[in-house]
C-alpha cells in the first residue's frame, strides 16, 4: 500500500479510500504509512454524493482499504463530485 501511494499520491490531495463492506472516505492524505493512512478533513460519503463529516484526523487500517481514487475534487459538502 505504502509504496503505491509513495508513487502515485501526494500528501495534501483530496483521495477517496474505498474499504471492505462498501463504506468509502473522502478527505486529504496527511500521511501514508506501511499499514495505515491518516485523512484529515475526512466525510463518510453515502449515495448521492452527501458527506458526514468526521471530527479530527481519521486512521484508516491499510488492512480495510479495497483501493484509492485520487484526482477528485470535493464539493463544500465534503462530497466527491
Amino acid at each position: 500500500m505504502r509504496r503505491f501511494l509513495q508513487k502515485s499520491v501526494r500528501t495534501g490531495v483530496p483521495i477517496v479510500v474505498h474499504l471492505n463492506g462498501d463504506t468509502s472516505i473522502a478527505g486529504f492524505l496527511v500521511e501514508s504509512y506501511t499499514s495505515e493512512l491518516v485523512l484529515r478533513q475526512a466525510r463518510y460519503l453515502q449515495q448521492g454524493g452527501l458527506g458526514l463529516p468526521v471530527d479530527g484526523d481519521v486512521v484508516i487500517p491499510a488492512a480495510s482499504v479495497t483501493w484509492v481514487q485520487r484526482g477528485v475534487e470535493l464539493d463544500d459538502t465534503g462530497g466527491s463530485e
